[in-house]
């Protein structure tokens, strides 16, 4: 073989590798860009899961803020109820007294 063809021969070779690197280096462009746009929606999907948290927390605040306003009436009905009881009670003292006044005014 004369040195012409080793060449050739040489260069071909080389074209060869170089066509495959080249092939490799892309396929490894393709399988990154996957990658960050795999991370990309993975990132979107977290924020979309914060948003619905941070709605579930306002709507737990705003369930509590309902509950310590419920808890706030009723707790005024029961002092209202605890009112109304002790002016039943005042009237039946007084029932009771008017009761003893007449039984004495009777003699009985």
């Amino acid at each position: 073989m004369d040195c012409k063809t080793v060449a050739i021969i040489f260069q071909i070779g080389i074209s060869i590798v170089l066509r495959k690197n080249v092939a490799f280096l892309m396929q490894g462009n393709t399988l990154r860009f996957q990658g960050n746009a795999l991370a990309l929606q993975a990132d979107a999907l977290t924020m979309q899961a914060n948003a619905l948290t941070m709605q579930a927390n306002a709507l737990t605040m705003q369930a509590n803020a309902l509950t310590m306003q419920a808890n706030a009436l009723t707790m005024q009905a029961n002092a209202l109820t605890m009112q109304a009881n002790a002016l039943t009670m005042q009237a039946n003292a007084l029932r009771m007294q008017r009761y003893c006044q007449i039984k004495q005014i009777l003699g009985v």
